[in-house]
């Protein structure tokens, strides 16, 4: 049996160039690009990749899948020697690159590796609430490529999800089914698993903020611009004003052990989005 190629990248327990640039080789059966080849293993590797990926011209005869794994494995070699922060970076900044192929191509591609390796991150990190909303990203984007069929051993989210982050099988399944109907109902909007989550119940939610992330605010800013591009379409049509709520709704949520609820009341008013904050010293 061949030795999956994480493995192998976590056998370099060295910063090697040589043994990193054959397993890249390996996996993905082209050599680094110029721009790149060199430069990951110096101390601001990835602060330059961060720079110069974006615009790296690989060998495209195989697809974006090239790109990618490259991108990932070398976001790898730094998560691979505990170098999580950029890990972290490169990450990110692959995710982003995938949603901005998916607003110029208008087609959905998946994407359940890169927050995959990002939950990695944050768990690495100490951020244990990122952590599982990441996972779950992973988890919306697989279950919507397996059309709500959850595959234990074609995944990376399932064990991470019932060994790590409190989530029971029967969780899992049902989440996985609910998205895939959630991205059958609107799949413009599914493209993006910001929207999924938002949709599902907050069972998911099981992970308290640690006080290492609780400074910290994350959103998808190319979640934001489809939802403002929805309130005001760039074509100048009539837009959904009620999408503006929605956004209120995501950019309350981002905030770490906040539960995001929208148009609920109490006895004398209604609230368009209310938050609910979860952790050792509030509730």
């Amino acid at each position: 049996m061949d030795t999956p190629v994480s493995v192998q990248l976590q056998l370099l327990k060295r910063q090697n160039p040589e043994a990193w640039e054959e397993a890249i080789l390996k996996a993905t059966g082209v050599p680094l690009p110029e721009d790149l080849s060199g430069h990951f293993h110096e101390q601001d590797g990835a602060a330059y990749l961060c720079q110069v990926l974006p615009g790296t011209r690989f060998d495209t005869s195989q697809g974006r899948f090239v790109r990618e794994r490259t991108w990932e494995l070398l976001g790898l070699f730094y998560y691979n020697h505990g170098r999580y922060t950029e890990a972290l970076s490169l990450f990110q900044l692959l995710y982003e690159d995938q949603f901005a192929y998916q607003r110029e191509s208008g087609q959905r591609i998946e994407k359940g590796t890169a927050p995959l390796w990002i939950s990695e991150c944050h768990s690495g990190l100490n951020h244990p609430t990122y952590a599982k909303r990441y996972m779950m990203h992973s988890l919306c984007e697989d279950s919507i490529r397996d059309q709500g069929v959850v595959q234990p051993d074609k995944t990376g989210y399932y064990h991470r999800l019932v060994w790590h982050h409190g989530s029971s099988d029967p969780e899992v399944q049902s989440h996985a089914e609910k998205c895939w109907r959630l991205y059958s109902t609107d799949p413009e909007a599914g493209m993006f698993p910001d929207w999924v989550l938002q949709h599902l119940d907050h069972e998911w939610m099981s992970r308290h903020p640690s006080a290492d992330e609780m400074t910290l605010y994350s959103a998808n800013r190319a979640y934001v611009r489809f939802l403002l591009d929805r309130i005001k379409p760039p074509d100048g049509s009539d837009g959904d004003w009620r999408e503006l709520e929605r956004l209120g709704h995501y950019l309350v949520s981002c905030i770490p052990g906040c539960r995001a609820r929208m148009h609920r009341r109490s006895k004398s008013t209604e609230y368009d989005v209310m938050g609910v904050f979860d952790g050792p010293d509030r509730d």
